[in-house]
This record gives C-alpha cells, structure tokens and sequence, in this order.
C-alpha cells in the first residue's frame, strides 16, 4: 500500500540532475549535486521551489491553516523519530555483525530484541521491510529493496538523518488544506541570513550531505512519509519549462524533430484570421439538466442528492 501512495515517475524525476537541489552557496554558479557521496557541479539554475506534495487522507485535511500546519509538522517529527531508530539499528547492527557473518540474521534479532518499541523507516517500509515471511512477496520486492535500501542507508538511517534537509525545509498549504508541499530548497527565496560573530552566511555552514541535495536524502524522505497513516499520495512537483515556437511546430505537426510537414506543404496560415465563440452551457442539456431534485445552479441552491 505504502508505495502505492508514490506517484508514477516520482523517484526518476528526483533521481534526475534537472530536480537535483543545489547548496547555498552554487546559486549564483551553478547547480551542486551529491550523489553517491561526491558533489558535483551542473549548469542548471535553482529559480523553482523544489517540493514533495503530499496529500492527506479523508478526515485529516480541510482543517484551518494552523491545524494543516501542525499536521504537516507531526508527520515530520514522526518521519524524524523513525529516521533516528533507523540509524541506532543501524549503527547496533555493525557492532552486532562482527560477532556474525549473517547481517541479516543480525539485523532480525536486534530487531526482536528491542521488541519493535519504535519503527524504523526500514521497518515500515515494504519494500525494505524484514517483517514479512512470505517468499513471494520478497521475490517480488527483491528488484527494488535495492534501491530503497541503499537511499536509506545513504539519506535518513544514515548517522547524519538528513538533518540539514529537515532544519531547512518549509511547508506551503494546499488549496482546501487537504493537503501541503515540504519545500525543500526554502532559501532560493533569500532566507540566507548572516551570521554576526562569524561574520559568515548561513550557506557557508550549509552540510550537502545531510541535506536535501543528496538525491538519497529527498528519496528515503518520500518512502518515510508514504509509510504515515495521515499520507494517501505523495508525489515531487515538477518544472514547468516552456518550449519556443520553433519546437513546438514539430511537436505539432509531426513528433519528429525538426520534421514540420504542414509548412512543406506550404500551410502556414499566413494571411488567415481566426476566431473563436462559445455559446455558453445549455443548463437545459441533458448532460447538465436532471428534473429530480429541487436545485438550481443560478439560485446557488445546491441540491447534493442530484447527480448533475
């Protein structure tokens, strides 16, 4: 269910070095990306708000702005707690494998031992989950424990927990409060402040690797937050980019660049004039009209039992 709640596409567009967050201080030069544990520079600009909407389950959302906000900041403080028992087991494990060649064995029984008091991400997660024992549901989610595995280890399990990415997140609400998006490069809108005894900008004490520009960071993020009750889809925005003319007379003629078939025709639409009218909606359309029911749309008196 939980990776359900993940919109198709999310973790590829996350994973690419077009969403990838950069620091601070590459504003003005470019775009620094960690990934597997090197920062890099990229020629991309940081002038949109990279963020994770989520969407919140029936019952939880459509409060007032304060209660939404207090919503988004529990599911937070739950995602951190899960992150931070994810990280000791961690750390108890690779004590616990030098006594054992098996870490998975290693990994169960620490597990039990602690009696399961708090969950890790790890835990909670199907994907990664060591609780289940059915062999077909491992075999089916042997392709992408990897992946999952490897993100959490390297992003919230990580000694580090990502906590740079949660000191420096934001949270704008949804229309209708049913939902929010965690900002997650909230200082692209000039929250860098300067620091008088150090006399050094926030972004220079910036740590890459335990934020959000570690793709590994943003993707267990996404796994955590699909694992809490409140959550039901949990999806990255993406860039809106507008296209030039020039493409877009291909994309339109022929989805093939540069092939444009009108215009070798000669069909250009030179010297032609275009005009568009709209009658409005017939409310008598039986598309619109049902004669049960006392509603009437111009009045504003809603009848709900009425199918249009």
């Amino acid at each position: 269910l939980d990776m359900m709640k993940i919109s198709l596409g999310t973790i590829d567009e996350v994973s690419s070095d077009r969403w990838a967050i950069p620091t601070p201080s590459s504003r003005s030069r470019g775009l620094a990306i960690m990934q597997n544990g090197t920062l890099s520079e990229d020629d991309f600009s940081n002038e949109w708000d990279r963020s994770i909407m989520v969407g919140l389950a029936p019952g939880i959302g459509g409060r007032s702005d304060g209660e939404c906000e207090a919503i988004a900041s529990t599911i937070i403080a739950d995602v951190r707690s899960m992150a931070g028992e994810g990280s000791r087991r961690r750390r108890r494990r690779l004590k616990e494998t030098t006594a054992t060649s098996n870490l998975r064995r290693a990994r169960i029984e620490v597990e039990q031992e602690d009696g399961l008091k708090v969950m890790s991400v790890s835990d909670a997660f199907s994907a990664t989950s060591t609780l289940s024992t059915s062999p077909s549901r491992r075999h089916l989610l042997s392709s992408a424990e990897d992946l999952w595995s490897r993100a959490l280890e390297r992003g919230l399990e990580s000694n580090h927990m990502c906590a740079t990415m949660f000191n420096e997140l934001d949270i704008r609400l949804r229309y209708g409060n049913k939902g929010f998006e965690y900002i997650l490069n909230p200082y692209n809108r000039g929250n860098t402040e300067s620091n008088s005894d150090t006399d050094q900008s926030t972004s220079t004490l910036y740590d890459a690797e335990s934020s959000a520009s570690n793709t590994d960071c943003v993707i267990s993020f996404i796994a955590a937050l699909s694992t809490h009750p409140y959550v039901v889809t949990v999806e990255s925005n993406g860039e809106i980019l507008s296209d030039s003319n020039s493409n877009a007379q291909w994309i339109t003629q022929s989805a093939q660049r540069g092939f444009r078939p009108f215009f070798d025709a000669g069909i250009t639409g030179a010297g032609e004039v275009v005009s568009v009218s709209d009658s409005g909606v017939d409310h008598r359309s039986c598309f619109f009209a049902d004669s049960r029911g006392s509603g009437d749309i111009f009045n504003g008196k809603w009848d709900f039992s009425r199918r249009k």
